[in-house]
């Protein structure tokens, strides 16, 4: 072939092949939401350009026109030039490793921390990671509740507004701040997050029985209860939902048919399910000690602190009440040693405040 005729060639698959090069490029340098499949397995990638989000939703167009994904299906989103060190950190959360979470977010320059677009995204998982450790124990829950509630005021329009919102609401009920915390697990059952909704409920219900409010506590497991949805998670919470209330009808003196109730939860649930007994077993015991009877109420505690210690908000409230129940026993010492790991191992815990 004649180099005249091998150059325009040449040319002409540069011309084709150039063009695609660059469209590919540009597509893949959009921003992209991770939308969690029906299936409940993996993740469907829409790329685009993000709009807009709202506490309910966030909004991409697309090749497909301008689409409005759930924000309760959205697993993840990923803005244009997104710094690596933002999608490690919140990949690091996820995977609850929360001091290495906020080691990569210590590596972000001053210019991506105050990038109109990330800084939102920065400052919640930021605050989320801060938020478990204070909860696990370690730093300061009041000034993890304090990011929290800044970030929540500074962007009221954020599709992680719920879960920023459940998370303070924990941090507050840990400090003992019981009304507000109440207030902040009722704002979820607006949420339109199934999971959210249940988990809002059960907490502002709990929320409610500690501040002595078991009549009111009743209405939100109530409402759990009458959820029409029949998958795993809500049977869950049905059945949590079944105990709490037994706890409160205990609390307003119904001690007798609480107690029946929650040893037929114990007798027909499978014990394995370490959440539920751990939480079965403190109702049982508030209701044997609101019925006088101290050694059945130790026992009951018992089961949960020493067969479910894994279960942290309740093994906190088993140690608590282990703690009053060996002193009118006059053991003093185990007293003092269930005193010494609730302070220890939950000592940014409500029960911890209690002491």
């Amino acid at each position: 072939m004649p180099i005249q005729i091998r150059l325009s060639a040449t040319i002409l698959l540069l011309a084709i092949a150039l063009p695609l090069c660059v469209t590919d490029l540009t597509f893949s340098q959009d921003d992209a939401v991770y939308r969690l499949r029906e299936s409940g397995t993996g993740t469907t990638k829409i790329r685009g350009k993000i709009t807009g989000t709202t506490p309910f939703s966030v909004q991409i167009q697309s090749d497909a026109g301008v689409q409005e994904i759930p924000a309760a299906e959205v697993d993840k989103i990923e803005y244009l030039n997104q710094p690596l060190g933002l999608e490690r950190g919140e990949d690091r959360v996820k995977d609850g490793r929360f001091d290495d979470a906020l080691e990569e977010f210590g590596k972000l320059t001053p210019q991506e921390r105050e990038n109109a677009q990330l800084k939102p995204e920065i400052e919640f998982w930021t605050a989320t990671a801060n938020a478990e450790l204070a909860l696990a124990g370690s730093g300061t829950a009041t000034d993890a509740g304090r990011a929290l509630l800044s970030f929540l005021q500074a962007n009221p329009s954020s599709h992680h507004f719920y879960p920023a919102t459940e998370t303070l609401g924990k941090l507050l009920f840990a400090t003992g701040n019981l009304e507000p915390a109440a207030a902040e697990f009722a704002k979820l059952a607006q949420s339109k997050w199934p999971a959210l909704v249940l988990r809002g409920h059960f907490f502002h219900g709990r929320t409610l029985i500690a501040m002595g409010k078991a009549g009111e506590a009743e209405t939100a497991f109530k409402a759990i209860l009458a959820t029409s949805s029949n998958d795993d998670t809500t049977q869950t919470y049905k059945r949590l939902a079944e105990v709490e209330l037994a706890k409160a009808a205990a609390m307003s003196g119904n001690t007798e048919a609480a107690i029946k109730t929650l040893q037929e939860i114990i007798k027909a649930e499978n014990p394995d399910n370490a959440t539920l007994f751990a939480y079965t077993y403190n109702a049982l015991g508030v209701a044997q000690l609101k019925a006088g009877n101290i050694k059945e109420a130790r026992n009951a505690f018992l089961h949960t602190h020493l067969l479910y210690p894994n279960e942290d908000e309740p093994h906190a409230e088993a140690l608590y009440h282990l703690t009053g129940i060996w002193t009118e026993l006059k053991n003093t010492d185990r007293s003092a040693q269930t005193r010494e790991a609730l302070k220890s191992s939950y000592r940014n815990s409500y029960w911890a405040t209690k002491l």
